[in-house]
């Protein structure tokens, strides 16, 4: 059953446990965000990289304050009004479902960190349609991999193992890819991630 736009309010990003809607003890900026995005940009050197359930842009706004020309979307109209002032005029309202807003081959680099396991069976195909048509290189993800104990979020109704995402993802045309030498720790690879490169030019 998809999870609706509304579900994804301030009881969700800032009393998650309370509410019973997620883990979220207050989804606030911190140092990793900015070690993140100079990971990223050291790592895909990305000329301009789409931020996919962006939240309150805080990844978005790192990369910007890099030189890196970064954009973000998110369905929450509560996390959209909480990002900086200065942030806002790169970040919109968007589903990962739909996001006829930009071009095949828009952007070299997409981010699906922490959003694919909200999504349904339908809506997960969807999803990585759009987000495959609109990168010309490359797709990241993050996202838990099995089911945890300490795992509170009610909206994880998509959780897949590594494999599938793998086989999901070449349905369209990008094929997992294995560094020869993992990144650190910490930057922006941890467990959680999967690099998918397309296999071939832009669609």
């Amino acid at each position: 059953m998809a999870i609706g736009a509304e579900f994804y309010d301030a009881n969700y990003f800032e009393n998650g446990p309370g509410s019973g809607k997620s883990s979220y003890r207050g989804y606030n900026w911190n140092l990793g965000f900015l070690i993140i995005a100079i990971g990223l940009r050291n790592y895909f050197e990305p000329q301009k990289v789409l931020d996919v359930g962006c939240a309150k842009g805080f990844l978005v706004s790192c990369l910007r304050k890099i030189n890196v020309e970064a954009y973000g979307v998110d369905i929450s109209d509560y996390a959209l009004a909480k990002a900086e002032l200065s942030c806002q005029p790169f970040l919109s309202k968007a589903s990962a479902t739909n996001l006829a807003a930009f071009g095949d081959g828009e952007f070299d680099l997409v981010l699906c960190y922490d959003i694919l396991e909200h999504l349904d069976p339908e809506e997960i195909t969807q999803a990585l349609r759009e987000v495959c048509r609109i990168s010309h290189k490359w797709v990241t993800m993050k996202s838990p991999f099995k089911h945890y104990s300490w795992d509170l979020d009610t909206s994880h109704i998509g959780i897949k193992p590594k494999v599938e995402w793998q086989q999901l993802f070449a349905q369209e045309g990008f094929r997992v890819f294995e560094p020869e030498i993992a990144p650190a720790p910490h930057t922006w690879w941890d467990d959680h991630t999967l690099v998918f490169r397309r296999e071939t030019g832009v669609p």
